[in-house]
């Protein structure tokens, strides 16, 4: 069976800056990765190196759990009123502090809390990623 994957694509190149901001990116991902066994956190399948004919353009990509009802961001966007009845509120405020309980108990902090980062499943499941920063 093949499931529904989210591909994020990470550039590597040779200048010293962006190849110290793409190590900065892959040591978030590693963390949150290690700790993606916990139904509020998007889960991760694999990486890829996809390498380019020169060298220089190399792509790094992470394959990870797809979350295909989008963030909560996109959730609010999506309402006439741009806002949420309370006890939708309430539960996307109750499955959030699970998966920070859980990192934090295992002594990860997320560091980036935010709509753009609170991902959903078309089965309305709540799942904490970096999706903005993959």
């Amino acid at each position: 069976m093949i499931a529904d994957v989210a591909v994020t694509e990470l550039f590597v190149c040779n200048c010293c800056e962006s190849y110290c901001v793409s190590l900065w990116l892959l040591s978030t991902v590693i963390t949150i990765v290690q700790y993606s066994h916990h139904r509020n956190i998007a889960t991760y399948y694999g990486a890829f190196i996809k390498r380019s004919p020169s060298g220089k353009d190399d792509q790094l990509w992470i394959v990870l759990e797809f979350c295909g009802a989008g963030s909560i961001t996109d959730l609010i966007r999506s309402t006439k009123a741009n806002s949420l009845r309370e006890e939708w509120i309430a539960y996307l405020c109750r499955e959030i502090l699970r998966g920070l309980a859980y990192l934090h108990a295992n002594r990860v902090i997320h560091r980036d809390i935010k709509g753009q980062n609170v991902l959903l499943t078309d089965n309305a499941e709540v799942k904490l990623g970096e999706n903005n920063h993959w």
